[in-house]
């Protein structure tokens, strides 16, 4: 909880926001990255069992990840070399 004040408000300072369309589709792909095909079935499945609501899972994952993304995304520099040292520590040379 006080960390996504933190972060809530460190990217007020900064102007950073996001839209409900972002939102939305963080919540798609955190779906699908579980494997799961439809939203519904991750409300009904998993989030009871972490005894989350959809508002919380928003409120206090989705924002959160997608705003500190968003902050940190300039510090971040990905090199061909660092996709080709990814590549190879995956699926080997």
């Amino acid at each position: 909880l006080v960390n996504d004040r933190i972060i809530k408000a460190e990217a007020g300072r900064r102007g950073v926001a996001i839209t409900p369309e972002e939102v939305a589709a963080a919540k798609e792909e955190y779906v699908r990255k579980l494997g799961l095909k439809q939203q519904a079935d991750f409300v009904k499945h998993i989030l009871p069992k972490q005894k989350m609501t959809p508002f919380m899972w928003e409120q206090d994952v989705i924002i959160p990840e997608l705003l500190m993304t968003k902050m940190c995304r300039q510090n971040v520099r990905v090199t061909p070399e660092d996709v080709r040292k990814a590549f190879e520590n995956r699926y080997g040379e």
